[in-house]
C-alpha cells in the first residue's frame, strides 16, 4: 500500500533469471527490510521458477513526542523509519517514558469506548503506571493505574447523561473511585477551585 512499486523493483529485479536454489533469501529479505514501510517480509520458493514474497507494512497509529525529536510509531509501538510525519499529523501525539511499549494496551483500552476513541488527539504516560488522554486537544483526562477501562465506563456514562466532553472543562480526573474531580475551564481569577461531581 505504503511501499513505492520502484523500490520493490528495485529489491526483486535481480532475482529474475537467477536459479532459484541458488537465490539467498535471506539476503533477499535483508533488503526488503531495509526498506522503511516494510514491517515484516517471508519469501519462499514456489518450484520450479517462482519465489512468492508476502509483505506486511507498518500500519502508522500515532506520534510519539521522543527525546530527540517526533517518530512516527504503529499500534505495536514499533519506529516507522520515515522523516517527513506531515501526512500523519492527525494522529494522535503520545508522550512519557516507554509510552511506545504501552500504546497498544492503550488502543485496546480504548477500542470498547469508540466515542472517547475518536476524540483522542494525545496522550501521556505517566510514571511509567497510567495513562492521561488529551480529547480534542483541550481536556486532559486522567485515567487511574488500576482498572482504567471501568474508569471509561463511568466517563461514557457521564457523557452519553449529561454531554460531560462538550461542556467547558479543562480536566477530568478519574483516579479515584468513589468520585470524578473536574476542573472548569477559568475564566477569570475567582474559578480556580476544583469541584466534584
Amino acid at each position: 500500500v505504503r511501499t513505492e512499486k520502484a523500490e520493490l523493483i528495485r529489491v526483486l529485479a535481480p532475482l529474475q533469471g537467477q536459479y532459484i536454489l541458488t537465490v539467498d533469501l535471506d539476503a533477499v529479505r535483508d533488503r526488503l527490510h531495509d526498506l522503511p514501510w516494510i514491517r515484516h517480509a517471508s519469501l519462499r520458493r514456489l518450484l520450479p521458477e517462482t519465489i512468492l514474497v508476502e509483505l506486511e507494512e507498518y500500519e502508522p497509529a500515532a506520534i510519539w513526542r521522543a527525546e530527540e525529536g517526533l517518530r512516527l510509531i504503529d499500534r505495536h509501538g514499533a519506529i516507522v523509519p520515515v522523516t517527513d510525519l506531515a501526512p500523519w499529523r492527525n494522529l494522535p501525539v503520545i508522550a512519557g517514558s516507554g509510552a511506545p511499549q504501552q500504546v497498544a494496551a492503550l488502543f485496546d483500552l480504548l477500542a470498547p469506548f469508540p466515542d472517547i476513541a475518536r476524540r483522542m488527539t494525545g496522550a501521556a504516560w505517566v510514571g511509567g503506571r497510567r495513562w492521561n488522554l488529551l480529547l480534542d486537544n483541550r481536556l486532559e483526562v486522567r485515567l487511574p493505574e488500576q482498572e482504567p477501562a471501568a474508569a471509561l465506563r463511568q466517563l461514557a456514562r457521564a457523557q452519553a447523561q449529561s454531554r460531560i466532553l462538550d461542556r467547558a472543562i479543562d480536566a477530568i480526573d478519574l483516579r479515584a473511585r468513589e468520585w470524578m474531580a473536574i476542573r472548569p475551564i477559568r475564566s477569570d481569577s475567582r474559578s480556580s477551585g476544583r469541584r466534584a461531581a
